[in-house]
């Protein structure tokens, strides 16, 4: 995980973006689940935010936490990334439109262009991988898309 976000730390700089990054220790080594697709969704979510911002913060979290759901094995768990940032935000009209297109599925799979945004592509991963995403935003002041993915520990 952390060697998906350093690479993507070049490309920040270039756009004076400053990306810090707390990432769980050990997170690699005890997490059973498709490690490609863990960093692709990681990946898109902060080149999201990289390539729609400039001049600003953007922060990734990385953490592993007791599925509230799934209390029958101890080794359910849930993967979560958030990526947080204080650039341009995105208004509530837009965030209602872009929370819509993600409540059902379908319309990806009638309408592919719906996977052209890195977050429509992100979405699709996370809803196959049966996680969730969620995104929190203001205009002009911060983004904040928060990923559950479960998972399963080695241990």
């Amino acid at each position: 995980m952390k060697d998906t976000i350093s690479s993507l730390k070049e490309i920040a700089e270039d756009r004076e973006i400053s990306l810090s990054y707390n990432v769980q220790d050990n997170i690699n080594d005890i997490v059973i689940g498709d490690s490609c697709l863990l960093q692709t969704i990681l990946s898109q979510l902060i080149s999201g935010a990289i390539r729609v911002n400039k001049s600003c913060q953007v922060d990734v979290i990385v953490r592993l936490f007791t599925s509230p759901y799934r209390k029958v094995n101890e080794k359910d768990k849930i993967l979560r990334f958030i990526v947080r940032d204080n650039g341009k935000g995105i208004s509530q009209e837009k965030l209602q439109e872009i929370n819509a297109k993600f409540t059902d599925l379908h319309p990806a799979l009638e309408y592919p262009e719906i996977l052209d945004s890195s977050l429509g592509f992100t979405n699709y991963i996370v809803n196959k991988l049966s996680g969730k995403l969620e995104i929190k935003s203001e205009a002009n002041k911060f983004t904040a898309i928060t990923c559950d993915i479960p998972v399963q520990l080695f241990n």
